[in-house]
């Protein structure tokens, strides 16, 4: 999946929530900050944001944390491994942010 490089961003409606879902399969470092900025701008007061990443890697497990926090912080989901995810599990994680 290393020489991916089309990506792939979503927006979902459900009643007056908007989820913007973006897939990104390289660095996602700066990408948190664009999904932020664009969801916060047009997603609306009840938007929600998910960040799929196919291919993250950290070089130690303060990086990881110091990156899961930032996510946290931002109000975006994360969602790794994909490679695994069945139609049931992404319809389980579709549905929680939905709520």
């Amino acid at each position: 999946m290393a020489d991916t490089h089309n990506e792939m961003d979503v927006i979902l409606t459900r009643g007056m929530k908007t989820l913007f879902i973006s897939c990104k399969n390289g660095d996602v470092e700066d990408e948190m900050y664009k999904l932020y900025t664009v969801a916060e701008r047009f997603g609306g007061p009840a938007v929600r944001k998910v960040l799929v990443a196919t291919n993250l890697t950290f070089d130690s497990p303060a990086s990881k944390r110091s990156f899961d926090q930032r996510a946290w912080d931002m109000d975006i989901r994360l969602a790794t491994h994909v490679g695994s995810y069945n139609a049931e599990k992404w319809k389980e994680l579709f549905v929680s942010l939905m709520k």
